[in-house]
């Protein structure tokens, strides 16, 4: 049975944020520290904050019909009017890394992100996906691809072009929905006292 997308509501946002931490583990995020209660509920708090007075964001999930199990979410924003490149950086600034994470590491991906999230969203009237996660316990039942579609279908609406940053594991379904690369940055894990490398890559559709 296909499954339903959803608003995310505030009572949902601990699931929300236990699938986020499951998903992120590979790659860069493998440096951001062990799981503690003051990570999870600074987070948590961090969402609720944006969920209840961030006018540009929607949250959503996407749920089984039968069970109401929430399988993945995902989180929106709409910059129509847009924001400055200014209000950008401000919003999107590297936050303080949580207790155990690895400075270096933290502060290497974030710096990358609010520099591509200011470059590519500043000035423009435009969709961005910021965050799209599945449950890994209940991998490959399409909750990334419902959710994606939410996304297009509404930009497709606006005739606004939609913005996000893929890792590699997401990289290709993205690709399948019709984004495309715009730049991309290398990691090499080996400098954080890991192996290989990983990429974060800014796409636009």
């Amino acid at each position: 049975m296909a499954l339903e997308v959803l608003p995310l509501l505030e009572a949902d946002l601990p699931e929300y944020c236990r699938i986020h931490f499951t998903a992120f583990t590979k790659g860069m995020s493998q440096f951001f520290g062990p799981a503690s209660s003051a990570r999870d509920q600074n987070f948590l708090d961090s969402q609720r904050k944006q969920m209840l007075e961030d006018p540009t964001v929607f949250f959503l999930k996407a749920v089984d019909p039968q069970t109401g199990a929430i399988i993945g979410c995902a989180k929106y924003h709409k910059f129509n009017p847009p924001k400055s490149k200014d209000e950008i950086k401000a919003s999107y600034a590297a936050r303080p890394p949580p207790e155990g994470a690895n400075v270096e590491a933290w502060s290497d991906l974030f710096s990358w992100l609010e520099e591509a999230r200011t470059k590519y969203l500043g000035g423009k009237t435009c969709w961005f996906l910021s965050i799209l996660i599945a449950d890994p316990a209940n991998g490959r039942r399409g909750a990334g691809s419902a959710l994606l579609h939410w996304g297009n279908e509404r930009a497709d609406k606006d005739k606004l072009p939609i913005f996000l940053e893929a890792s590699p594991m997401a990289r290709p379904l993205y690709e399948r929905f019709g984004y495309e690369i715009i730049e991309e940055r290398e990691f090499d894990l080996s400098k954080y006292g890991g192996q290989g490398k990983d990429y974060n890559t800014a796409m636009v559709r």
